[in-house]
């Protein structure tokens, strides 16, 4: 079952999220607690963002997080897909479409913006092509 996160979801939300940050962490990055939950506040305190969570016997096992900011090149904002992470077979795809109907319904934000690790899945590339995603641009980023 999918539905909107709540402040409660927001320890289980933050352990997913930090799992899936040491997995394929940024040589240098370390992820900070602190800085993932007051997103999470942001996103449960507002209808601003998009903040869902699947949920399998009471535990959170999926999550899909987009902020909402300006857009440095538009009039309109921009959603950018935070931390997406779900264990629960076919959820995944639940909150990804989820996610772009919630988007398509706001009329002040341009465009929405996931940012695929080197390694994806490629199950989940096609799946995004599926849901609307189309324009490919790299990624590339320095550390110090």
């Amino acid at each position: 079952m999918i539905r909107p996160a709540s402040e409660g979801d927001i320890p289980q939300i933050v352990q997913i999220g930090l799992d899936a940050l040491h997995r394929g962490s940024i040589p240098g990055m370390m992820p900070s607690r602190a800085r993932i939950e007051n997103l999470l506040k942001l996103g449960v305190s507002t209808q601003d963002h998009f903040l869902w969570v699947a949920e399998e016997n009471g535990r959170v096992g999926g999550v899909l997080a987009a902020l909402v900011h300006d857009c440095l090149l538009y009039d309109r904002k921009q959603a950018t897909i935070v931390q997406f992470e779900c264990r629960i077979p076919g959820d995944g795809i639940r909150l990804l479409r989820a996610c772009r109907d919630w988007w398509r319904r706001q009329a002040n934000v341009k465009m929405l913006m996931i940012s695929l690790e080197a390694d994806v899945d490629p199950r989940l590339e096609r799946l995004c092509e599926r849901l609307g995603f189309g324009r490919r641009h790299p990624i590339m980023i320095i550390t110090h």
